[in-house]
């Protein structure tokens, strides 16, 4: 759920503009992290690689195509 909001925004985070729900989940399943994270690193292990992937200009991976079309638009920003 931690995940879920730092995408989509919430109270404590602004998201990323174009970022809901669906496509939120569809970045989660294709970045996942640890199972049973025990720390808020691992926690963010998966979100930590979908950024790199972002930067990285969308390297395709087999499963990632679809993903890539829905976040042609998306910029992260460092910091927010």
């Amino acid at each position: 759920m931690v995940r879920l909001a730092l995408l989509v925004g919430s109270d404590y985070t602004s998201g990323l503009p174009g970022v809901g729900p669906v496509t939120a989940m569809e970045v989660l399943a294709s970045f996942p992290s640890p199972k049973n994270p025990t720390s808020a690193e691992q926690l963010l292990i998966g979100l930590r690689r979908f950024q790199e992937w972002v930067r990285s200009g969308f390297l395709v991976g087999p499963t990632k195509a679809t993903l890539k079309n829905k976040l042609k638009n998306v910029t992260i920003i460092p910091g927010k």
